[in-house]
């Protein structure tokens, strides 16, 4: 697949923590036919701490068990999805991103195997979205958005899909990941794939 060894290649950067506590990391899962993958995102529900119904990638805090970031990524996507570690394969990382308070977060692209199934844990997780990674390469998934935080106005990029809106962290790690996307199917329309 195309797509993976574009992943595999990505070289990221990931400039020191100005985070007093944790640091996070979240896996950027594809899923499905190689053919036409999803991407694996999450609306997180209402009974978590922070980010309430949310639409993010599987993720969270490092805890200290975790050999690495791409450990923290594995273990979270595990709980969260209710799949096995041996289900998911990571490919590498994209560059860090900081969430709206200044945390950390590294994205860990990667596969889940296409017939795993999926057991989301209801008090993590208010519900699933497989989104056609056709569907993200496509201009009209890609806008603007201007928020108010902390009496400024913020003006961020965000995508729509079915009418879920993905803002904030996890809008600017897509951000890294469509043109890397974008640039594959459009080799791949050339070449006739």
């Amino acid at each position: 697949m195309r797509l993976e060894a574009a992943l595999r290649a990505q070289k990221s950067n990931h400039p020191e923590s100005r985070w007093p506590q944790s640091e996070a990391a979240v896996a950027v899962l594809l899923w499905g036919l190689d053919s036409e993958p999803s991407l694996l995102l999450m609306r997180r529900s209402m009974h978590v701490q922070n980010y309430k119904g949310h639409i993010a990638f599987p993720g969270g805090s490092r805890e200290p068990e975790d050999a690495s970031l791409a450990d923290t990524a594995v273990r979270e996507a595990v709980e969260e999805l209710g799949v096995n570690a041996k289900e998911i394969e990571v490919w590498g990382d994209l560059d860090t991103v900081y969430t709206m308070d200044g945390m950390p977060v590294t994205p860990y692209t990667g596969r889940l195997r296409p017939d795993v199934r999926l057991r989301p844990d209801p008090a993590e997780v208010g519900s699933i979205l497989a989104v056609p990674v056709a569907e993200l390469v496509e201009p009209g998934a890609e806008r603007d958005e201007s928020r108010i935080v902390d009496g400024r106005v913020i003006s961020r990029p965000t995508y729509s899909y079915n009418g879920n809106v993905v803002w904030g962290a996890t809008a600017r790690i897509l951000a890294q990941l469509i043109p890397i996307a974008r640039a594959v199917w459009t080799e791949s329309v050339s070449a006739g794939d």
